[in-house]
């Protein structure tokens, strides 16, 4: 089913959803930064704002010139991470479909240099806590070195940051997001086997790419009306 009529009109309603909640947050100044321009979301943020799944909607969106969209995994960007941004295209056709005012987007720039890179609500927070147990370079030196960790260690550091109400607070590791920073480069890991033990002592450290990676910020839009709180007649 095409999406638009001759008018630009978007409709289909879980897209024209999408497209409405990119317009808003563009216009707001919400959403990550990239290109010199705020507004760009990924999936996750977009299902979330409109309550509705969206699995292949926002590259039709953006085949159809609607969307702006750009790769922020890390790596280099392999096509599997990207984030979208309403065009001005995209605008007209969402404030034709829902009666909205249009408000005009601004054309982003070049990719800044080095490019943000978007990581997952899990993988993002793991990263923020191993940054924070290495900045705080308490406990011992392991294998000759600072910053090695166990499990057990960052989980203590979490805690207390988070009973000192500190302006960021950090949820609990996951096994899982370790090994997922580890795949990616942004951590390292070690084992060390312990006389008396079966299982061997495993040890966690950021990794100098995970210290130095620039990590797409999300802002709140300026106002909180980016729900689809309204149907399409």
């Amino acid at each position: 089913m095409h999406m638009l009529t001759a008018k630009r009109v978007i409709s289909d309603r879980h897209p024209a959803a999408a497209a409405r909640y990119l317009a808003r947050l563009a216009a707001r100044g919400g959403g990550y930064t990239v290109r010199g321009v705020s507004g760009w979301a990924h999936r996750h943020e977009v299902e979330e704002g409109t309550r509705a799944r969206h699995d292949g909607q926002l590259p039709r969106l953006h085949a159809m010139g609607l969307l702006d969209r750009v790769d922020a995994g890390p790596s280099g960007g392999t096509g599997g991470c990207w984030v979208y941004r309403i065009t001005d295209a995209g605008a007209r056709a969402s404030a034709e479909t829902w009666g909205d005012a249009y408000e005009r987007v601004r054309v982003p720039g070049e990719m800044e240099k080095p490019a943000p890179v978007y990581l997952a609500p899990g993988p993002r927070n793991a990263l923020a806590v191993l940054r924070l147990a290495y900045d705080a370079q308490a406990g011992p030196r392991r294998f000759g070195e600072d910053g090695w960790r166990t499990g057990r260690e960052p989980t203590l550091i979490v805690e207390e940051s988070n009973r000192q109400r500190a302006a960021r607070r950090y949820s609990r590791l996951d096994s899982m997001d370790l090994k997922w920073l580890a795949r990616g480069g942004f951590a390292e890991k070690r084992d060390e086997r312990l006389w008396g033990r079966d299982q061997p002592v495993v040890y966690w450290r950021v990794s100098e790419a995970g210290r130095s990676v620039v990590l797409l910020p999300w802002r709140a839009p300026c106002r909180d009306d980016t729900e689809d709180g309204d149907e399409l007649a």
